[in-house]
């Protein structure tokens, strides 16, 4: 097992924002960054690994994250997977990504999800439609550690993550966004969202626009963060409630 980002590691994040991701120390394609996660991430079948199948499992039973594999993606700085590398991050192509997250995902689904493809739903629409402030800030954002989700649309006869919707008014120096998701992944852990938000009647291609929410730009009773939600599958992933206000 390579521990060389192990080694020392200030244990106390868990209970708080980890530190600053460090710089991957292996460079090169995807292939050789993914076998270097392979590496950190150890044996799955060995008891005594705390990122192996037991300890996962066992976080999973108590519907916790599994803080100590976690925190190793943040000090490998697994969000950099994710921001372009135009932008300081290490995305160049989706085979690339793929093979880095493919370890992440044989160990644990909701991990995958929680620590990765959420943020890479989120952010890939900043990098695509977003500005040049947004498209910087949103990758320091990343780079530093934050956290960033997506807030689905409503669609009728859909699963509690597309029920609920925000809806945007027009109002002195933008908009008004309003509404409410019971169960969003990440809710009660991102810094920003990236929200659907319906902007006009009816279900036709423009009846919705994509705003980029903040909370360090936003009003402090703008955003409130209900409680968790409980969930039967991917038990350790963060579902909470989202009100905007």
């Amino acid at each position: 097992m390579n521990n060389s980002l192990t080694a020392g590691a200030d244990r106390s994040a868990a209970a708080g924002r980890p530190p600053a991701p460090r710089t991957c120390p292996v460079p090169g394609d995807g292939s050789r960054r993914a076998q270097y996660v392979e590496d950190l991430l150890g044996d799955p079948f060995a008891a005594d690994n705390p990122h192996g199948q037991q300890a996962l499992l066992a976080a999973d039973e108590r519907r916790e994250v599994p803080a100590a594999t976690e925190e190793l993606f943040d000090r490998f700085g697994l969000a950099a997977e994710f921001v372009p590398r135009a932008l300081g991050g290490r995305l160049t192509g989706v085979e690339g990504l793929a093979q880095v997250l493919r370890p992440v995902f044989r160990r644990d689904v909701a991990l995958g999800f929680g620590a990765g493809m959420t943020a890479l739903f989120a952010a890939s629409v900043v990098w695509t439609a977003g500005d040049e402030r947004q498209r910087r800030d949103t990758a320091r954002r990343l780079l530093d550690g934050g956290r960033i989700t997506i807030l689905h649309r409503e669609f009728a006869h859909a699963n509690a993550i597309l029920r609920g919707e925000y809806t945007a008014r027009p109002a002195p120096g933008g908009f008004a966004v309003d509404g409410r998701k019971e169960v969003v992944i990440n809710a009660d852990r991102a810094d920003a969202f990236v929200a659907y938000v319906r902007t006009a009647p009816g279900d036709g291609p423009d009846s919705h626009s994509v705003f980029l929410l903040e909370t360090d730009r936003l009003p402090a009773h703008a955003v409130h963060r209900l409680p968790r939600a409980r969930t039967h599958g991917m038990r350790g992933a963060h579902y909470a409630g989202l009100e905007l206000d």
